[in-house]
């Protein structure tokens, strides 16, 4: 019998070669401001509103503006590990067509900004539409789910340990000062590998298309993210901050040192080319 690999999807450090170039030239970049409007700085007294709005401004360029193709970082690689090649054909789920537009306009933002590209897979998976939480204006938002069960059944367990929560609690009990730092689309931040990309084909009513970025529900991509960040904050991660998925926790006992510990996060994060969602990031 053929040995199956122990490592189920693996990540490649030095990848040189790229596979979908956001297509930044369709962006014209002059016409984004970096909005500090979005910093959530009511409970700090004004010493700490000075020094994080000083912090985010000389380190704008690693916070993604809303409206421009969201980067990936260049150092990784995700590869999808299965039992066999036999291609996994799900049939798509009948569709609401209420939905329908919600859908188009969010595969066209995908298209665009090199997410997602069009595919002739023989693979494919079904598609669902989920609401999320109303926006600030009280606009209903949904989020595409992705049914990967079936390409789930037969990828082979990558076994990366993820935190444990309550092991995350106890290193933040004498520090004064934390930060909640959130990865935009974290998974989307990582590219696929070539020979990988095929068996994430899925479809909608109109289209059929794979992902070039690492989608939602894959059974390894939370234990890839994981190694990744650790990876990147190697050093430093568990003596003055905690990463789980795509949350990097960093606490301090004093206003300088937070500021320092915040600094040193973000220079490896701008290394490493990912992004912060500010809106969804408390200082």
């Amino acid at each position: 019998t053929q040995n199956i690999p122990v490592s189920v999807e693996e990540i490649n450090l030095n990848s040189d070669p790229q596979i979908s170039e956001p297509n930044f030239n369709h962006f014209d970049r002059s016409k984004y401001k970096f909005d500090l409007g979005q910093l959530r700085l009511d409970h700090m007294n004004e010493e700490e509103k000075t020094a994080i709005s000083q912090l985010v401004t000389k380190y704008s360029d690693i916070f993604h503006q809303e409206g421009t193709p969201l980067s990936f970082t260049n150092n990784v690689k995700h590869i999808i590990r299965t039992t066999d090649e036999i291609p996994v054909y799900a049939k798509n789920y009948r569709f609401p067509e209420v939905h329908l537009e919600e859908l188009d306009k969010q595969m066209e933002e995908l298209l665009q900004q090199g997410i997602v590209r069009n595919s002739e897979s023989p693979w494919n998976a079904p598609i669902w539409i989920v609401p999320k939480k109303k926006d600030s204006s009280g606009k209903q938002k949904f989020r595409v789910v992705v049914d990967y069960r079936k390409l789930n059944s037969k990828t082979i367990e990558d076994k990366y340990p993820l935190p444990q929560v309550s092991e995350l609690l106890d290193k933040l009990g004498r520090c004064q000062y934390f930060s909640t730092i959130d990865l935009k689309s974290g998974f989307h931040q990582i590219e696929m590998d070539p020979e990988s990309i095929a068996k994430t084909a899925f479809s909608t009513p109109t289209r059929h298309l794979e992902w070039t970025r690492v989608p939602f529900g894959l059974r390894n991509a939370p234990s890839t993210f994981q190694r990744v960040m650790d990876n990147i904050l190697r050093g430093i991660a568990n003596e003055y901050c905690c990463v789980y998925l795509d949350d990097i926790i960093v606490f301090s006992t004093s206003l300088q040192e937070h500021i320092n510990r915040l600094e040193a996060v973000f220079k490896r994060l701008r290394a490493a080319n990912l992004k912060i969602q500010l809106d969804k990031t408390d200082f």
